[in-house]
């Protein structure tokens, strides 16, 4: 019967420290949602092409870039790198021959 009892106050201290955590994580999500941040994507449209042709090439040459040294860092190998750089280039050609950029 001791045991039980025990076993009833762990459960219930269980609870309270779940509810706690639930209740810090949404006082900082409510936080963060008052944040004030920098738009970087401000000057793209809201089409997708006017996006590609606009500011967001820029952010779609780094995004490749990225793509391709995470791919190398992961690999350990150049022929990664380049093989990811390859198919950002062949898709810009496929773009640029189908007339989107």
């Amino acid at each position: 019967m001791k045991n039980l009892l025990a076993s009833k106050k762990i459960y219930t201290h269980t609870n309270i420290k779940t509810l706690m955590c639930c209740l810090t994580f949404l006082a900082l999500m409510l936080t963060c949602m008052h944040a004030f941040a920098v738009d970087r994507l401000a000057g793209t449209e809201t089409d997708l092409v006017d996006m590609i042709n606009g500011t967001g090439k820029k952010y779609l040459y780094i995004g490749e870039f990225g793509a391709a040294c995470l791919a190398w860092f992961q690999s350990r190998t150049v022929k990664a790198f380049f093989g990811v750089l390859a198919l950002s280039v062949g898709a810009n050609v496929i773009l640029k021959m189908g007339g989107v950029i």
